[in-house]
């Protein structure tokens, strides 16, 4: 059983990835289309910090207002022009480009270890935001980026290891040739985060699904 906020959720689904932020899609039971804004989304033990999308539902209606719940959606923003570049004879610093960055794209986030980028850095006008922290990865600036599921704000540090999360579902499905499983779940969510383990193997991506209020996730180790 999920809520959005205090609301009950109908259906939905959802990705956690390795890399970047996540995305969930679904239905409430009842009422008005839920406000923009901050919210939570709780799956069984796991509330997942983010915020509501505006005008990104589907059709709704009185017995089923639809829901897009994002973390991490403004570094899919759009930069605008003139763009935007830094020269300094001393190297140009990563603080300086993130934190102008994520004022742009309106997202928070954890300050990683400072690095220097060289004598000039910059972007043109039209990338997306996600696209600049791609280059910083590419440069060795961070060594990843991704959103925590707990806070709702941009990380640079890898997915903490979790140990295993076998206890906490029942596998139905093997997609092994592809890297993957369907593991039915009770309230233990949190278990089966990216960074945790099935059948000895590392989760990296993680689809939660839930229909007639029974909830489910793919797992999958790329």
């Amino acid at each position: 059983m999920s809520y959005l906020g205090a609301r009950r959720v109908l259906d939905l689904e959802g990705t956690i990835p390795p890399v970047g932020g996540y995305l969930f899609a679904g239905h409430l039971t009842d009422g008005a289309p839920p406000a923009a804004g901050a919210s939570t989304l709780t799956l069984g033990d796991l509330t997942i910090a983010g915020a509501i999308l505006p005008g990104r539902g589907g059709t709704d209606s009185p017995d089923k207002p639809s829901f897009v719940f994002a973390g991490g959606y403004g570094w899919r923003t759009l930069l605008p022009a003139p763009g935007a570049s830094w020269s300094s004879p001393t190297s140009v610093r990563l603080s300086t480009v993130l934190g102008s960055l994520a004022a742009i794209c309106g997202e928070s986030f954890d300050a990683p270890t400072e690095a220097k980028l060289g004598p000039s850095y910059g972007w043109a006008a039209g990338v997306r935001g996600r696209a600049v922290l791609a280059d910083l990865v590419a440069r060795s600036a961070i060594s990843t980026w991704r959103v925590d599921p707990k806070t709702g704000r941009t990380t640079f540090a890898p997915w903490s290891t979790l140990g295993p999360a076998d206890a906490h579902g029942r596998i139905e499905d093997r997609m092994l040739a592809f890297g993957g499983r369907e593991v039915a779940l009770d309230n233990a969510v949190a278990a089966w985060l990216p960074g945790a383990t099935v059948q000895g193997v590392t989760i990296a991506r993680v689809v939660f699904r839930e229909r007639a209020q029974e909830l489910r996730a793919e797992v999958w180790d790329a």
